[in-house]
């Protein structure tokens, strides 16, 4: 696998429209860990969580060609599972609504409370889209090994396994990453400021 997780991802989505279902099955992989913990920031029952990440997954499946930059997979992803944790969110009003009332007003304010919470969701997802791009944008200013160390952590790899890849000891992984983080922030910071 390439340091680089993006170019690794436009080999995978290559590989996936040109029939190679291991390929998904890789992109799968790679992403569900993550996948799972992003969507139970919002969703805490483990069932429901499970199910979105699998629509996720469907839904990527069937709309892979639509993706513009294979760069933007995560992104994309984390957008898919924002609009199903919205749904289910509605969902689960609306069923509140036909099961335990039935006064037209109270309904009609818990469907106001979940457009408000939809809004919010996607006001969130919109900064946290902004923040990950800004953070990507310093990330790639760094230095080839400190970028490629970042990169790997964001796969989820351990230190161990990024030590093994990069030729480096675990101690020394741990110390580049953290000058690393300190660095793509003060980059972020300055790009903000300009």
């Amino acid at each position: 696998m390439r340091a680089d997780g993006k170019s690794d991802d436009a080999e995978l989505i290559r590989q996936i429209l040109d029939g190679d279902q291991n390929a998904f099955s890789a992109i799968c992989a790679k992403y569900e860990a993550r996948l799972h913990a992003f969507v139970s920031m919002s969703v805490h029952n483990h069932e429901d969580a499970e199910e979105i990440v699998q629509d996720v997954f469907v839904k990527v499946a069937q709309n892979l060609e639509m993706l513009k930059a294979s760069t933007k997979l995560w992104n994309w992803m984390c957008s898919i599972a924002s609009q199903l944790i919205v749904a289910r969110y509605r969902q689960s009003k609306t069923n509140l609504e036909f099961t335990s009332l039935g006064d037209g007003s109270h309904a009609q304010e818990l469907h106001e409370e979940a457009s408000l919470d939809a809004y919010q969701v996607s006001q969130q997802q919109a900064k946290e889209d902004e923040l990950l791009e800004s953070a990507s944008r310093a990330i790639a200013k760094l230095p080839d090994l400190d970028r490629r160390a970042m990169l790997l952590q964001q796969e989820g790899r351990s230190y161990r396994e990024i030590a093994q890849e990069l030729g480096l000891t675990e101690a020394a992984v741990k110390h580049r990453l953290y000058r690393a983080k300190r660095k793509a922030k003060a980059i972020a910071d300055e790009m903000e400021g300009n």
